[in-house]
């Protein structure tokens, strides 16, 4: 969900939620102001769980070094 990390965001923006690997990079891949869709797999029942959580993309391991690159916060 590009830049809803970000406090301007505006979730009815067209291009805020990307769908597909094209889109991200045209979007200009992922930052500090997004946030990820996840969705676990549970192994077990060979299915994915219909429960998903949108964690900050620095809040996950593999984009952990974006946390350099966040944009200030504006001043309230």
């Amino acid at each position: 969900m590009k830049g809803s990390a970000g406090s301007d965001h505006d979730p009815d923006r067209e291009g805020s939620y990307l769908r597909d690997e094209e889109a991200i990079v045209r979007a200009g891949g992922i930052t500090a102001d997004d946030r990820i869709e996840v969705q676990p797999w549970l192994e077990r029942e060979q299915r994915w769980s219909f429960l998903t959580s949108d964690p900050r993309a620095i809040d996950l391991a593999c984009f952990r070094h974006l946390t350099k690159t966040r944009r200030p916060r504006p001043a309230r």
